[in-house]
C-alpha cells in the first residue's frame, strides 16, 4: 500500500468523465473487504492449528493443508451454492471469491461485482462455528498427545 500510493495517485473511480465511486467509497469499501476477510482467516488458522495438533509431523499438516485447500479452490464451483457453507470459500485464495476479490471488481468499475446480501451474511456467520469446532479438536488431539 505504501509504495503503491507512493507511485499512483488514488482517486475516484471515473468512467467517460462521470465518477462512479469517490476514493471514499472504494477506501471504505476496501476497509470492510480487510474486515470481511478477518473471520474466514481465523478459521483457517484453526484449521491449520488443528491439522498440526493430530497429525504427526509438521510436514504431514502442512501437505494436507495445502492439498486440501487447494481440492477445496479447483472444485468448488461444482458445489454450487454449497461452498458457502465451508469457511475456505470466503478465505482469500488461488482461485479468489473472497470479499477482498468482489472489492477489486468494484474498484475497477464491474457492475456485476460485490457479494449478494446472503452470501455477505455468510461471510460473517460461517466461519465462526468451524473456528471454533476446530480449535475444541485441536485442544482434544493436543491433550491425547503422549508429552
Amino acid at each position: 500500500w505504501l509504495a503503491a500510493s507512493a507511485s499512483f495517485d488514488f482517486g475516484p473511480l471515473v468512467e467517460n468523465d462521470y465518477e462512479i465511486f469517490s476514493a471514499e467509497e472504494l477506501a471504505d469499501e476496501l476497509a470492510l473487504a480487510s474486515l470481511a476477510s478477518l473471520p474466514a482467516l481465523l478459521t483457517t488458522w484453526t484449521f491449520g492449528l488443528f491439522l498440526s495438533a493430530a497429525l504427526r509431523s509438521g510436514t504431514g499438516a502442512m501437505t494436507v493443508a495445502v492439498s486440501v485447500f487447494l481440492s477445496f479452490d479447483l472444485f468448488k464451483e461444482a458445489l454450487g451454492e454449497a461452498q458457502y457453507l465451508v469457511f475456505a470459500a470466503f478465505a482469500p485464495s488461488f482461485v479468489d471469491g473472497s470479499w477482498m476479490s468482489e472489492m477489486s471488481g468494484v474498484a475497477r468499475g464491474y457492475s456485476d461485482a460485490g457479494y449478494a446480501a446472503a452470501i455477505a451474511s455468510q461471510n460473517w456467520v460461517v466461519p465462526w462455528p468451524q473456528a471454533a469446532l476446530f480449535l475444541a479438536l485441536a485442544i482434544v488431539f493436543a491433550v491425547r498427545r503422549p508429552a
